[in-house]
Parts: C-alpha cells; sequence; structure tokens
C-alpha cells in the first residue's frame, strides 16, 4: 500500500468533531450515518465500511460497532 503521509491522530480528531456535530443536528438529519477516519487504518472502502455496519446491527451486533 501507498503511505498517504496523512495524520492518523489528526484525522480522528476531525472525524470526533465532525461526529459531535452531526450529533446536535440528528434530529433534522435524513441522511445515512457516515463512516469515521478510522475506516483508513484497516483500509476498508467507505461502502464496504457502511454496509457491513448495517449487517451487523440487522444481527443484532450493532452495539459492539465502533
Amino acid at each position: 500500500p501507498r503511505d498517504t503521509q496523512l495524520d492518523q491522530e489528526a484525522l480522528n480528531l476531525c472525524s470526533d468533531y465532525w461526529e459531535a456535530v452531526r450529533m446536535a443536528y440528528e434530529p433534522f438529519d435524513t441522511s445515512p450515518p457516515g463512516g469515521t477516519a478510522e475506516v483508513y487504518l484497516h483500509e476498508m472502502p467507505g461502502g464496504q465500511f457502511t454496509n457491513l455496519k448495517e449487517q451487523a446491527q440487522a444481527l443484532g451486533l450493532g452495539e459492539r460497532w465502533p
């Protein structure tokens, strides 16, 4: 894999910030939940991430998902 030279900690801080902002607008938000910057640690495409998350929730394992 190629090194993106991105600061993973900085990405996670930004991701955490926007997750908190999104929670404030949750009552008005009709879009599907987004992923976090942590997907880059596992090099998992965003579509695959959201599909796996939905499958985990369907199986009753959603509370184990980060």
